[in-house]
């Protein structure tokens, strides 16, 4: 089971991926739960599905998000709706999905993606205005042996990778400014 903390909230789910297997947002304060399926326009036994979860910073709305791992469906559940709302994929299309990733930073939701002909990228997708955004990963974590990892460090979007005998953390100064990538620390 993979967690996703939101504000207080938890969106549960199997870390599979499977369209089959229910979700669950959870408020551990009053242990109330609610069990979520995923969108039936996703629902597919060839693609493995990645969630995001997180809440507007404006409307303070909270918001699941649904990816199928090839970038063929996007889905938004806005919670207290009850329903799965298609999105357009704008600046994610035709980007492959990596199953990790998950990151909030700066009132976005982040997955790593790739192409053919581009092995790294960043998506993220605003959880206000329901848009994706695309943009680079450092040069030196652009390496398909490498498993990279995102994260937040200082309120910073952060990309760390093992290569060999250390660990490598980027840091972007400015969000979505590819040229702010500075690295913190190699361990």
């Amino acid at each position: 089971m993979v967690g996703i903390a939101a504000n207080g909230l938890l969106l549960v789910y199997s870390q599979l991926g499977h369209p089959s297997i229910p979700l669950f947002i959870w408020n551990p304060l009053t242990r109330q739960c609610i069990n979520l399926f995923s969108p039936k326009q996703s629902i597919s036994y060839i693609f493995k599905l990645s969630f995001g979860f997180g809440v507007s910073r404006i409307s303070g709305e909270y918001k699941v998000v649904c990816i199928n791992r090839d970038g063929s469906a996007h889905h938004a559940y806005t919670l207290g709706t009850g329903t799965w709302r298609c999105l357009e994929a704008g600046a994610a299309s035709g980007f492959a999905f990596n199953l990790d990733g998950r990151v909030v930073c700066n009132g976005n939701l982040h997955w790593t993606v790739y192409d053919s002909t581009r092995p790294l990228l960043i998506c993220g997708f605003d959880v206000e205005t329901e848009c994706f955004s695309i943009f680079s990963a450092p040069t030196a974590a652009v390496d398909e042996r490498l498993t990279v990892e995102l994260s937040v460090l200082s309120d910073c979007l952060c990309v760390s990778y093992a290569p060999e005998n250390e660990i490598v953390i980027w840091s972007m100064k400015e969000y979505r400014d590819e040229e702010s990538w500075t690295m913190e620390y190699r361990l």
